[in-house]
């Protein structure tokens, strides 16, 4: 992550003393304040001190968010949404959720957990959930639900690759284009819950739009969103429909991407028991990599072995990122930073920190003055 950090900074061409922070996006529940990742059931991380961890190699004021609102700060700022005051910005990945931007700012819940909508019922009595619920919309429109889905419709297809959800998804995706019918069949099954969520949406938030984004979406692209556009037709009221486009997000490849798992670990054992604000990682040490399957034993959705991430640099997120650092900083016209969001110790980095305080502070006002 720092390697990143820094090769973003460098290929936008700016000093790093005009950097105001680092954003960290860690899925699950987050505490901004302290820099806690409190729970992320991806990792099965508990009360981990990330930005703890992370201040001891990166330089920068640290701020800690939950993917949700930071794609859809992302979307906001530089992709589909620029420019609505009203927008769903929808995360299909492993997890599921919603980001929220409602008049005009992002809208975070009284606990900054707004838009776990991965985890709102779509069937009584359904598939088990890694939190614990039945039914939930995430175990038919995650990455681990359309794996079932295909099972559903294709229990022999060589495309479902039970021990590997990027695999899979991708073999879906060349079933489309070749046109492969138990591809089309599982991604038509998809589409119709993922329809009948965002449906929901539109009703409940009547947005000007709707973004499919995140590595899923990516991946199954245009086909999946043509099934999603019937859907939504088939469940949403006529007038909030009306006054909402649902497109494809435009933005690159995130980070996530860098460090999803691709090749299995040979002979690696998961760690045993929680990770504790008490008991935190050595310093310096990366957190542990957990596999992204979560879940409990009991679970009957397909499991995922442990995988040691790619490591390697992705130049293609890192290119198109500093491009956009660039822009916004030469434009000014937006603050980088959430006013309401203080970087993670302060006290760590103070010389930084009152730097980016300070501009910070400049660049609101300006934008607020615009504003009026």
């Amino acid at each position: 992550m720092a390697t990143a950090v820094g090769s973003v900074v460098t290929q936008a061409g700016i000093e790093g003393a005009r950097v105001l922070g680092v954003g960290v996006s860690v899925p699950g529940q987050v505490d901004r304040a302290t820099g806690i990742s409190e729970y992320a059931p991806n990792w099965d991380w508990h009360d981990v001190p990330l930005l703890d961890l992370l201040t001891e190699h990166i330089a920068y004021p640290l701020y800690l968010d939950n993917p949700l609102r930071a794609s859809a700060v992302a979307e906001l700022w530089f992709g589909a949404a620029r420019g609505r005051g009203n927008a769903v910005v929808v995360n299909l990945g492993t997890g599921v959720g919603a980001g929220l931007v409602l008049g005009g700012g992002l809208h975070r819940g009284v606990s900054n957990s707004a838009g776990e909508w991965g985890h709102t019922t779509m069937v009584l009595d359904g598939r088990l959930c890694r939190c614990g619920n039945h039914g939930c919309v995430e175990t038919y429109v995650g990455a681990r639900g359309i794996m079932l889905n295909l099972r559903e419709v294709g229990p022999d297809s060589t495309l479902l690759h039970p021990d590997d959800q990027t695999a899979t998804i991708d073999a879906l995706a060349r079933g489309l284009r070749a046109d492969d019918p138990v591809a089309r069949r599982a991604v038509h099954e998809t589409a119709r819950y993922l329809g009948a969520g965002v449906a929901d949406l539109v009703n409940l938030f009547n947005p000007e739009i709707v973004v499919l984004s995140s590595w899923v979406a990516r991946t199954l692209g245009v086909p999946l969103l043509h099934e999603v556009r019937e859907a939504v037709n088939r469940h949403a009221l006529p007038r909030p429909l009306a006054a909402t486009e649902i497109v494809l997000s435009r933005s690159p490849p995130t980070p996530c991407a860098w460090a999803r798992r691709r090749s299995r670990s040979k002979g690696r054992s998961r760690p045993s028991g929680r990770r504790t604000a008490n008991a935190p990682h050595p310093r310096g040490a990366a957190p542990p990599r957990h596999p992204r399957s979560g879940g409990t034993n009991s679970s009957p959705t397909p499991h995922v072995r442990n995988r040691e991430p790619d490591t390697t640099l992705r130049t293609d997120f890192v290119q198109p990122l500093a491009e956009a650092l660039a822009e916004a900083l030469a434009s000014r016209t937006a603050p980088l930073f959430e006013p309401s969001g203080a970087s993670h110790r302060a006290e760590r980095h103070p010389a930084v920190s009152r730097r980016a305080a300070a501009a910070l502070e400049t660049r609101t006002s300006a934008c607020r003055h615009r504003a009026t």
